[in-house]
């Protein structure tokens, strides 16, 4: 349906999964940015969401690449360093339904506490959703204590003989 917004301009009323699919497309861009990873967009006769973040650009059949110079220069001259953080990235994440790239996103930026919580909340998450609705075990990263803790320092700590 159309409506007008307060300025007259025109409004399409868009559905839920579509606008799910932008937030899920601007938090994996966000988020390949801050890892350091290749940025890049689909083709604009390619309409799709972007690929989950800690898959590779080569994987897919056509990217277009993207300087991050050049992201940062359009960052800052439509001023918008004030939303254009990590922060607002996982918030993003977290709003659109992409809790397991929220806890490798954290994890790949060293935030090892941060993904531990992330990771533990979502688990409890899903313990507490209704049988059919559960996310499969195969789809989704290991997201409680594991490995990737173990790696740091206050890990060998705490653990007991």
């Amino acid at each position: 349906t159309f409506g007008l917004a307060p300025n007259g301009l025109m409004v399409l009323d868009v559905g839920l999964d579509a606008a799910l699919a932008v937030i899920q497309s601007l938090a994996r861009f966000m988020a390949l940015y801050f890892s350091n990873q290749p940025v890049f967009v689909l083709p604009p006769h390619h309409v799709d969401t972007l690929p989950p973040h800690h898959y590779k650009a080569g994987c897919l059949s056509r990217v277009v690449f993207l300087q991050q110079c050049r992201v940062s220069l359009a960052v800052r001259e439509q001023h918008l360093s004030s939303t254009w953080s990590v922060k607002y990235t996982v918030e993003l994440m977290l709003l659109s339904r992409l809790f397991p790239e929220a806890v490798w996103f954290a994890l790949s930026l060293g935030d090892w506490k941060s993904s531990v919580v992330l990771g533990q909340a979502f688990s409890l998450h899903c313990q507490n959703l209704p049988e059919p609705s559960r996310y499969k075990p195969g789809r989704m990263l290991a997201l409680t204590s594991g490995p990737h803790i173990c790696k740091n320092p206050p890990c060998a700590i705490s653990q007991q003989p």
